[in-house]
């Protein structure tokens, strides 16, 4: 059921607003497994759903899985920033920059997978996770950004692909279990604090 719900539509449980052919996913309180359309049909026209507003599921702390569109191209600041119950997302290929803060706080995040298209990872994107263990990197990724992983306690091992050309400031700090990196012949700059003193040590014990 599609309903006008102030100057948003509700469909399904999401709240969106179709200001022309497209639709944007506005912020509220989501809960349980969400499955976000590729497209909504109302009133005999159809709007593909690109946009995920700023901290559009900000805090929905019973949040435990979304499904996201082929169609999405953009999500705004923190868009699932401190969903403390959501285990596991893949970011669909459409999507090239995953925002600023965009799935920070998600304590229970075990699983992460990117497909390529993604070009950048903002700042703090995934930082302050206990759980997160696996985060797979799509090729073609250019930009890492500063504290993009950084006190991701559980993270042991990241394969940073061919193409990305600068790690930023603190990328990895506070991942006290990371013990094995793979740098790609295409990084031109690491920046300050990428890896903390006694990561790098870990990481040059291991290959050595």
């Amino acid at each position: 059921t599609t309903m006008v719900f102030g100057g948003g539509l509700i469909h399904k449980g999401h709240t969106v607003l179709c200001p022309a052919s497209t639709c944007m996913v506005l912020s509220g309180y989501y809960s349980g497994s969400v499955d976000i359309p590729e497209k909504i049909v109302y009133r005999s026209s159809e709007y593909a759903v690109t946009t995920i507003e700023e901290k559009a599921f900000a805090l929905s702390k019973d949040l435990t899985s979304v499904l996201l569109p082929s169609s999405l191209t953009y999500m705004g600041f923190g868009a699932f920033l401190g969903c403390e119950s959501l285990e596991s997302v893949v970011i669909p290929g459409s999507v090239s920059n995953i925002p600023d803060a965009g799935f920070s706080s998600c304590k229970s995040l075990k699983s992460v997978t990117m497909l390529s298209g993604l070009k950048s990872i903002g700042s703090g994107a995934f930082s302050l996770y206990d759980s997160l263990s696996s985060v797979i990197l799509p090729e073609g990724l250019k930009t890492i950004g500063a504290s993009a992983f950084a006190d991701c306690k559980n993270l042991t091992y990241i394969a940073i692909p061919e193409g990305v050309d600068t790690i930023g400031v603190v990328s990895f700090a506070g991942c006290v279990s990371l013990s094995k990196v793979i740098l790609p012949q295409s990084l031109r700059m690491i920046e300050f604090g990428a890896f903390s003193d006694d990561e790098v040590k870990r990481i040059i014990n291991a290959v050595c």
